[in-house]
């Protein structure tokens, strides 16, 4: 697949994402939190996310 030989996004969603331990390798991964967030950090949804529930541990 192309979107995974392409660099992940720089920014500042992918980077708190990074500071939380979660690993971004390619343009597939950044895409994929920016819509876990907008479907569940932003709706506040944290126990129906499996990243928010270990942060919540």
């Amino acid at each position: 697949m192309l979107v995974t030989r392409l660099n992940s996004e720089k920014n500042s969603i992918v980077a708190l994402f990074s500071s939380l331990g979660v690993q971004c390798e390619h343009a597939m991964d950044s895409q994929a939190l920016l819509q876990l967030k907008k479907e569940y950090c932003d709706q506040q949804r944290c126990l129906s996310c499996t990243i928010g529930k270990r942060l919540m541990k």
